[in-house]
């Protein structure tokens, strides 16, 4: 079954669960296609839980006994966001800093927000910034390339004062941190984006920067 292979090898942000789902397979796929018995109740799955819970905790003591081994650790909670009841961040913003520390000194010499929700900034207020999981990619030529940001844009900023050059708008949501390499002379950025629903498979977009002179 193509999700059981999901599960058992992961994809994108999420891990492998084969080390975990190893025996229950079986119930996995019918709860998730809706095949399995009627939901119990909640005080009988109170009790299963916990059941359940005793008897995972014994196998894997006598596990790490035998194999002389510390417990695995699987964080579940990975790449989760602080939202409130409609899903808005519930901090105030900024929401997404790009930050440029001085290596010589430990010292940041600029932080700027990254991104914007026009829905949620008010009025006459910087911009919000956005949660973004790509990381940057900086240039010979002193320019720093991010994108990744829920507001769909790819930015270029001055590495030494931060401030923006340049910005497009991708087709999708950024999904990687960019690359940028050479052909003919010419110097490109690329990156991959995430799918739309026209292109579920997402996209490669590449750059070429423009020459001086």
């Amino acid at each position: 079954e193509a999700m059981l292979k999901k599960i058992n090898e992961g994809g994108s942000k999420m891990p492998a669960f084969s080390g975990i789902i190893k025996g229950k397979e079986e119930a996995i796929i019918a709860f998730l296609s809706g095949t399995g018995k009627k939901k119990l109740l909640s005080k009988e799955e109170a009790i299963m839980e916990i059941q359940n819970n005793i008897s995972s905790h014994k196998e894997v003591e006598n596990e790490s006994r035998k194999n002389d081994t510390a417990y695995n650790y699987l964080n579940l909670n990975a790449y989760a966001q602080f939202t409130d009841a409609n899903g808005h961040p519930a901090i105030k913003p900024p929401w997404g800093m790009l930050n440029a520390i001085n290596l010589n000194t430990g010292e940041y010499e600029w932080k700027i927000p990254v991104g914007n929700d026009a829905v949620l900034q008010k009025k006459g207020a910087e911009i919000t910034g956005l949660w973004s999981s790509p990381g940057p990619m900086v240039t010979a030529g002193g320019l720093v390339f991010i994108g990744g940001t829920r507001d769909k844009k790819f930015f270029a900023y001055d590495k030494t004062t931060g401030k923006l050059l340049w910005e497009t708008i991708l087709p999708g949501i950024g999904s990687s941190t960019p690359c940028t390499y050479l052909i003919e002379g010419k110097q490109y950025i690329a990156l991959s984006v995430g799918g739309d629903k026209n292109n579920p498979a997402g996209y490669l977009v590449a750059f070429a920067l423009i020459e001086q002179g």
